[in-house]
């Protein structure tokens, strides 16, 4: 998979996942030829949420993301597609804190 996201600098950029919903499958192998910019899986996530906590979102940027995941299904359903995954990318701001992130559809 090609990543899509665009940086405001590539050199901040910490981590980089590719979801799909499900853990089946779904992780990469952090060792020592992991790199900031190779794109990790839902399992990843679930285990750096824990222990970086990660994504942090509030209540209206939660309903937003919902709400536009629904409507996304709904015109996948509507299209008989049926793969799709949601690019997260997590990149350092400012004060050194991954507190603020951008996703993007693909």
């Amino acid at each position: 998979m090609a990543n899509t996201l665009r940086w405001d600098n590539p050199n901040k950029v910490l981590r980089c996942y590719d979801l799909k919903g499900s853990t089946e499958n779904r992780h990469v192998r952090m060792d020592e030829h992991y790199h900031a910019m190779k794109t990790l899986k839902d399992t990843n996530l679930v285990i750096n949420k824990r222990a970086k906590q990660e994504v942090n979102v509030t209540r209206e940027q939660r309903h937003k993301i919902l709400e536009q995941l629904f409507k996304d299904t709904l015109f996948f359903r509507e299209k008989g597609i049926m793969d799709y995954s949601l690019l997260l990318g997590i990149e350092e701001r400012g004060n050194g804190k991954n507190t603020s992130f951008a996703f993007k559809k693909k």
